[in-house]
């Protein structure tokens, strides 16, 4: 390229077309290098999806799926996400989709999905059916006592 340059250097018409195709495949080789990195991202944060959240599907029904179990600024950045996977698929959309807010709305979903803590969310689980169960009873008890109490038996 620096030959060609060189050659057509003294007219400056050659030398702003040769200029100007550099620019636009150097933006072409950034922009696919950003989708194959973004793509990459949403595999891995599928993969963690599945892992962490046990939802399964397509990515769309992933995000459908994870939203009872995500707080809403990360389901709002995982719907971004969903929305510009669509458009890295197209050659001709691919360059509206903003590649920087979509690095990083994947880093930050990547880092809440592997800070998730499954045994903790097990626990968690246990505790909410064993205070459920043992509330029901202490009402039930309570109603015992109160209709035992109203019939006049204590």
């Amino acid at each position: 390229m620096i030959w060609l340059i060189s050659m057509f250097g003294m007219w400056g018409d050659c030398f702003t077309i040769v200029a100007k195709l550099e620019c636009s495949h150097h933006v072409f080789y950034r922009a696919r290098v950003m989708d194959l990195k973004l793509a990459d991202d949403l595999l891995k944060i599928k993969k963690l999806m599945e892992d962490r959240l046990n939802v399964s599907g397509d990515f769309s029904e992933m995000v459908m799926r994870a939203r009872r179990f995500v707080p809403a600024k990360i389901l709002r950045r995982m719907k971004n996400l969903e929305a510009a996977q669509s458009f890295i698929d197209h050659p001709k959309l691919r360059v509206t989709v903003n590649q920087d807010t979509c690095a990083q709305d994947a880093r930050v979903v990547m880092q809440y999905l592997q800070q998730l803590d499954l045994a903790d969310r097990r626990k968690g689980r246990r505790l909410d059916i064993a205070a459920t169960l043992f509330f029901a009873l202490l009402m039930a008890l309570g109603g015992l006592v109160f209709v035992l109490r109203w019939r006049g038996f204590i």
